[in-house]
């Protein structure tokens, strides 16, 4: 399978809506996302969700955006909800080499926020790999 069709393949995905509350940046789709925990699910406003912290911001690991989710325009304005995938296969760009079967987490490296990287020891894993990469290239991921 050639990585152009895995970069637009998504198999059997459970979603469920979530919303950026940053006002500084969109978070692009297919990126591993935290919960944030400032923004919980509530009657009144859908969970939120934030991008990894660079050097080791990984706990509270989530699903993988399945669209962009656009930033707020204000601090005092609604949100523009969207989706994120908690359950099933979805493509995620590599930061470094990946081997089929490998589990993977949220990338906290600079610059690659959100990509797929190699589990490291203790901590939260997101998925594992269903196809091997190269650093760059689009990993489907079973979640």
């Amino acid at each position: 399978m050639s990585d152009t069709n895995v970069q637009q393949m998504r198999e059997y995905v459970a979603d469920a809506t979530a919303a950026n509350y940053s006002t500084s940046a969109d978070i692009p789709a297919n990126r591993i996302v935290l919960l944030d925990t400032a923004n919980q699910l509530s009657t009144t406003q859908p969970r939120g969700v934030v991008l990894p912290t660079a050097s080791g911001g990984v706990a509270g690991t989530y699903g993988v955006t399945a669209e962009i989710l656009y930033k707020r325009p204000s601090s005092t304005s609604g949100t523009r909800p969207g989706l994120v995938a908690i359950e099933g296969g979805i493509s995620v760009p590599a930061d470094g080499a990946i081997t089929a079967g490998q589990y993977v987490q949220a990338s906290d490296t600079s610059g690659k926020l959100g990509y797929a990287k190699v589990c490291g020891a203790g901590i939260q894993q997101v998925a594992q790999a269903e196809n091997t990469v190269a650093d760059g290239e689009m990993c489907f991921l079973r979640l």
